[in-house]
């Protein structure tokens, strides 16, 4: 563990790197974000406030100037990375709080994913809606990201199904895919090159999909020592990393399936959330224990 950043109880809901991997955003149960320096392990501005509940989600742009949030109070709002100012919002639209939120991979929409069983497209600069609200999951959708080509979204939920949209028409292109009936998705994302999926199952499952057909091509059944509540993988699609019940975090190789990083220990309390660095150097953990812990 290179770096540990002490902040308020319940701080570190979610997380997301800056694209040059020097600050860390996080969304927190007290309505706040913050912004941090990881060298200097210290906050680099004061707390953002707008929301009234819960930051479920955050994530930066492409370009690092922005970062979206998404909040237990059903809007977005996107803040200008240097100043703190909410620059566009609050957005919105869902009657349900969102649990995912991203930017698409040229800076120009944000998607959102809601506990209303919906997924939103919007314009990053106005606010306004692009499409949606795309239906089709029958719970809360779980996460939410962009393809390569800014063209598609994918999407889990505790449906347990994986979902491609289209980002222009909101019409579902492929799906819903399942890997089993009964084990929801934590996460889903596309490859680099947009031809694959990759996802993690709560029963800590690592699956590779073909992205147009559907087709399962590999499945790594490793269990994880406990349950895992979140997961990320690293830009490349290479790595996979898991927070667990346990307090652990676990690091997994995706083109064999084997655990490079077993138990990483350090949190006190359960991970609830988990990034990777943009080079896939550094990953991010934070937890109730008011940590979040940088791991080379």
């Amino acid at each position: 563990c290179l770096h540990v950043l002490l902040g308020p109880k319940d701080c570190f809901a979610s997380l997301s790197f800056s694209p040059d991997g020097k600050r860390v955003v996080s969304g927190s149960w007290d309505s706040k974000i913050r912004i941090w320096d990881v060298q200097d392990e210290k906050l680099y501005l004061e707390p953002l406030e707008g929301h009234n509940s819960w930051v479920l989600s955050v994530s930066f742009s492409p370009n690092g100037e922005r970062i979206v949030s998404g909040s237990a109070d059903g809007t977005l709002r996107i803040w200008d990375e240097q100043t703190g100012i909410c620059t566009v919002g609050p957005f919105g639209g869902h009657t349900k709080p969102i649990k995912s939120v991203a930017f698409s991979p040229d800076g120009q929409m944000v998607v959102s994913g809601s506990a209303d069983t919906t997924i939103k497209i919007w314009d990053a600069q106005t606010g306004l809606v692009i499409a949606g609200p795309l239906s089709g999951h029958t719970h809360f959708v779980q996460s939410v990201a962009f393809s390569p080509d800014n063209k598609c979204v994918i999407s889990t939920s505790v449906d347990c199904t994986i979902r491609i949209w289209d980002a222009k028409e909101g019409a579902t292109v492929v799906g819903p895919l399942k890997y089993r009936r009964d084990i929801p998705f934590i996460c889903a994302v596309f490859s680099p090159d947009g031809e694959h999926i990759l996802s993690i199952s709560r029963d800590g499952t690592i699956n590779l999909w073909n992205a147009k057909t559907g087709e399962i091509l590999k499945s790594h059944s490793k269990r994880i020592s406990s349950a895992p509540t979140c997961a990320a993988f690293s830009p490349d699609g290479s790595l996979a990393v898991s927070g667990s019940i346990d307090c652990t975090l676990t690091i997994s190789d995706m083109s064999t399936g084997e655990i490079m990083f077993a138990s990483l220990e350090g949190h006190s309390r359960v991970i609830e959330s988990v990034a990777f660095s943009s080079d896939g150097r550094w990953v991010a953990s934070g937890s109730p224990d008011c940590t979040m812990r940088i791991w080379d």
